[in-house]
């Protein structure tokens, strides 16, 4: 597990995006380590 956080100001981002970039995130964690795990699952 790596600990990963976001500290974004409101008029810049809010929770839709920083929910993309996490699911993003995740999907690029999932094709590197050869497995489709989802540690939210």
């Amino acid at each position: 597990m790596m600990p990963l956080t976001m500290n974004i100001h409101h008029a810049v981002a809010d929770g839709f995006h920083l929910c993309r970039f996490f699911n993003e995130v995740q999907e690029l964690i999932n094709t590197l380590d050869g497995g489709s795990k989802d540690v939210l699952d």
